[in-house]
C-alpha cells in the first residue's frame, strides 16, 4: 500500500512538473511571436518597427516629436525611413506646427529630415500643401526648393515655387512665381 501511494505521488509530481514546463514553454513561445510582430527585420534594414515615436531635443529644449506607422533603420547609412509620418515642431513662442506626410527620411547623425507625398503643414490658422519639405535641425528651419507650395487660410491664398520657414523667428519666405490673394479683412 505504501508503494502504491509513493508511486501515485511520484506520477502526480512528474505530471505537475511536465505541466509547469509546458506552460512556461508556451508562454515563452507566445512572447517571441508578439515580439516578432512588433520588431521585424526585412529588406536591408538593420531593424524595422511598427508604430514608433521619437523626440528630438537641442540644449534640453524639445525641437520636435515624431510618430510614424512604421520605421526602417539603416544603421550603416545613418538613416531611418518612415511611413505615414507625423511631426510636431515646437517653436520658441510656445506655439506648435504640425506636419504630416506619406513618407519621411531622418538622418540619425544630424536629425535633419525630409518628407514627401501629400505633405501638409499646419501652423495656427494657416495650412501649407506641397509634395516635399526638408527640415534642418541645427538651424530649426523647414524649407523646400523648386517644388510648388500652397499656403492658405481664411485671409490668404498664396502659391510659390519654394519656401523657407524659420521656426526660431516665425518668419516665412515664399519665392518663385508667386501668386497670392489677401482678403481685405486681413491686417498687414
Amino acid at each position: 500500500m505504501l508503494n502504491i501511494k509513493k508511486t501515485l505521488t511520484l506520477i502526480l509530481t512528474i505530471f505537475t512538473i511536465i505541466f509547469i514546463f509546458t506552460s512556461i514553454s508556451l508562454k515563452t513561445r507566445n512572447n517571441k511571436e508578439i515580439k516578432k510582430e512588433t520588431i521585424k527585420q526585412f529588406d536591408n534594414a538593420s531593424l524595422s518597427l511598427d508604430k514608433i515615436r521619437q523626440t528630438a531635443t537641442s540644449n534640453g529644449i524639445t525641437q520636435w516629436d515624431l510618430e510614424a506607422k512604421s520605421a526602417k533603420l539603416f544603421e550603416d547609412q545613418n538613416r531611418v525611413e518612415f511611413l505615414e509620418i507625423s511631426v510636431v515642431f515646437f517653436l520658441k513662442d510656445k506655439k506648435k506646427a504640425y506636419l504630416t506626410a506619406n513618407k519621411g527620411l531622418l538622418n540619425t547623425q544630424s536629425n535633419n529630415m525630409s518628407v514627401s507625398g501629400k505633405v501638409i503643414l499646419k501652423y495656427q490658422k494657416h495650412k501649407l500643401l506641397t509634395e516635399s519639405l526638408q527640415y534642418d535641425h541645427k538651424r530649426h528651419i523647414i524649407y523646400n526648393k523648386n517644388t510648388l507650395v500652397k499656403i492658405f487660410s481664411d485671409i490668404l491664398n498664396i502659391t510659390g515655387n519654394s519656401i523657407d520657414m524659420d521656426l526660431n523667428t516665425n518668419k516665412t519666405i515664399i519665392s518663385g512665381n508667386i501668386i497670392g490673394i489677401i482678403s481685405e479683412n486681413s491686417i498687414l
